[in-house]
């Protein structure tokens, strides 16, 4: 039951991330790969937690596996912040509803297997996403360039799910939360060595103002926090059902964004009617039920 709770925590969190970040990106910090370098490197400072757990260095198979899922965090992460420059940020986050059906493909080939009470739930939470993501109203669909960063994103995010719940299996996750989060700050450091992605993030840097630093901060503190729960439910359950929750994170995105075009649009503002918010009552009811499902033998 407790996976449960990790779970939603985390997508709440990261609700709350996204929606900061598409106000960075869009109103304050131009180039969007600098603004997740930035945060990258901020993350860094997880080193601080060192002496308060029982670090180590891992076997060098176990070490290779940790640089690569850094690695794959970091470059996963630019896709989606490429697309949430360019797309209304609710819309963007259906598309991680991608990754529950990718994990679960892919969590068949290190032993992650799913009974039929999990499958009917996570059919439900993937299903009450997808509702909550319907654009009412449209005369026909469409797909922008963002669909497919989506979907790149996702891919690398399914990778680095699967690779996390492996080494979560043999090593504390506290240690692997460290150490992932070390290379990701690495691989963000050697993006740097491309030459106009470096001027570029010297001249954000040198504008960049005390109060949005503390933005700043702020936007990577809770990306962190989202992260260390995600890591510690993916120690305790399959990363197939952990990620179905991102039905959830949809609906806290979807509620922050009412909130915020009727009380504050000069911060963040998208199209409201009363067709969409049925739809998203709709997915919400979806959601409640798979998550009962999911817990009625916990």
């Amino acid at each position: 039951m407790v996976w449960v709770f990790l779970a939603i925590g985390s997508h709440f969190f990261w609700a709350i991330e996204n929606v900061m970040s598409k106000y960075m990106v869009e109103k304050r910090i131009k180039n969007p790969y600098v603004f997740i370098i930035i945060l990258s490197l901020m993350e860094f400072l997880i080193v601080l937690l060192i002496p308060f757990v029982d670090f180590f260095v891992p076997a060098w198979s176990l070490l290779l596996l940790l640089v690569v899922t850094g690695f794959i965090y970091f470059f996963g992460g630019l896709p989606y912040i490429k697309a949430l420059q360019a797309e209304e940020v609710s819309r963007i986050n259906i598309l991680w509803n991608l990754i529950p059906f990718l994990t679960l493909f892919l969590g068949y080939f290190i032993g992650d297997r799913l009974n039929w009470q999990e499958f009917g739930a996570l059919i439900m939470l993937v299903a009450g996403a997808v509702l909550a993501s319907i654009h009412a109203g449209a005369e026909k669909w469409r797909f922008s360039k963002a669909f497919w960063l989506m979907v790149l994103s996702c891919v690398c995010f399914s990778f680095y799910g699967i690779i996390l719940r492996y080494l979560v299996q043999r090593m504390p996750f506290s240690v692997v939360f460290i150490w992932v989060l070390i290379f990701n700050s690495l691989a963000a450091l050697l993006s740097l060595l491309r030459k106009g992605l470096r001027q570029e993030f010297k001249e954000t840097v040198r504008v960049i103002t005390s109060k949005l630093w503390v933005v700043l901060f702020g936007v990577a503190l809770i990306a962190l926090l989202g992260v260390f729960m995600n890591q510690w439910a993916l120690s305790l359950k399959q990363a197939s059902l952990v990620y179905s929750f991102e039905g959830v994170q949809t609906i806290f995105v979807f509620i922050i964004v009412i909130l915020l075009t009727i009380f504050a649009p000069r911060f963040i503002k998208e199209e409201i009617d009363k067709k969409n918010i049925i739809l998203k009552l709709l997915a919400l009811v979806f959601i409640v039920f798979g998550i009962i499902v999911l817990n009625l033998k916990q």
